[in-house]
């Protein structure tokens, strides 16, 4: 992730102003007084653990309640469905079942090692480092 700064020192006084691009997001710390540059680095690392820890949760709760679900064919006789979930120790969303046309695709493609070294498969769940709908079109149901 790439934090872009702009420093500034008059005597007695310190501007700082930082830019998150990655999260859409910065601030600025305006300060005065004595040991300026030890405390705004104080300040940013403060602010910037605090911050990118909320806005990381804020997404994955709101990455939840959009994505997290069971998506089922609304055609019964393809025996297709998908489960997408959301794990705070892992990065993305996980696919915990995946069935197409009645094969259970995890199983499937654990047992291609080009496929393994390519999604890595655990046994868990499989992992992916983003998952995006297609057309938007979903029928689902919720667990």
């Amino acid at each position: 992730m790439d934090l872009y700064t702009k420093e500034g020192d008059l005597p007695g006084f310190s501007s700082l102003f930082v830019l998150i691009p990655d999260y859409h997001v910065g601030f600025s710390i305006l300060s005065s007084g004595a040991n300026l540059t030890t405390d705004n680095v104080i300040l940013v690392n403060l602010i910037t653990d605090t911050l990118l820890t909320s806005i990381e949760t804020a997404a994955r709760e709101e990455t939840d309640l959009l994505y997290a679900d069971v998506y089922i064919s609304p055609e019964k006789s393809l025996n297709s469905s998908i489960t997408i979930t959301i794990d705070a120790t892992n990065p993305g969303l996980g696919v915990t079942s995946w069935v197409s046309n009645g094969t259970d695709m995890i199983n499937s493609l654990s047992q291609h090692p080009r496929f393994v070294s390519i999604l890595q498969v655990s046994r868990t769940s499989w992992r992916t480092e983003m998952w995006k709908s297609g057309s938007g079109h979903h029928t689902h149901c919720g667990v």
